[in-house]
């Protein structure tokens, strides 16, 4: 019986010692864990206190300013506005060293090329206005299925080192549902579906893709002319 009760003392001893060696083993790691997230949260900081510490010194640096935005149109309910100031229907870009006459060329080069019959898309005044009257074939989406083709002219005119763009005018026309179908910048949606607003006539937008989309087709029309300017003749 005593060698039993020995025999049990010495076991219960030994899983003691076990989970002793164990506690503690548990205890190292979880020390070293702790140890290598703080290090590594201390260098996170650090890392993230020198950038913020640069960019205040470039942001204050003396001479640095705001890039100057690409002017843009936004849609309205009244039609397209310059982005930065809703007050005008039209844009003005900047062309440092561009002569009057060599901006009207550019702007003329570039229809020239974009449409296929450019005489039937193209309306000059020479040396001082370029209007284009283009089309374009589902261009438009009034939702993901349903889209429009948009009939459009927008006008240029220019002076040195200047161009002013009149906001563009448009109609949107849609026949692949078997009748002819308008969709209109302010219109209450008809019981036929005839006529489809972007804008209800309470002035609540109806179809932010529309919106989207007209804004999009646009903005690429006018970086692509944008970079007409900047593009050098090469032979």
């Amino acid at each position: 019986m005593e060698e039993v009760e020995g025999m049990s003392k010495l076991i219960n001893s030994e899983v003691q010692a076990i989970r002793d060696i164990k506690n503690r083993y548990l205890y190292l790691y979880m020390k070293f864990i702790m140890q290598m997230t703080f290090k590594n949260l201390r260098l996170k900081n650090m890392k993230v206190l020198l950038f913020i510490s640069t960019f205040c010194l470039v942001a204050s640096a003396p001479g640095q300013t705001t890039p100057r935005t690409t002017p843009s149109f936004v849609l309205t309910p009244s039609g397209f506005r310059d982005a930065s100031d809703s007050s005008n229907d039209y844009l003005i870009i900047s062309i440092p060293g561009q002569k009057k006459a060599d901006l009207y060329k550019s702007v003329l080069l570039y229809a020239q090329k974009k449409f296929v019959n450019p005489k039937n898309v193209i309306s000059e005044v020479q040396d001082e206005s370029v209007t284009l009257n283009g089309f374009a074939v589902d261009a438009i989406g009034r939702n993901a299925l349903h889209l429009f083709n948009i009939d459009y002219t927008i006008n240029f005119e220019f002076k040195d080192e200047k161009i002013r763009i009149q906001a563009p005018s448009f109609k949107l026309t849609c026949t692949s549902t078997g009748h002819l179908q308008y969709l209109e910048l302010v219109s209450n949606n008809t019981l036929d579906g005839s006529y489809l607003g972007i804008w209800n006539s309470h002035r609540k937008l109806k179809s932010e893709r529309a919106k989207r989309d007209l804004e999009a087709f646009f903005e690429t029309f006018l970086t692509q002319v944008r970079a007409s300017f900047e593009t050098k003749k090469e032979w």
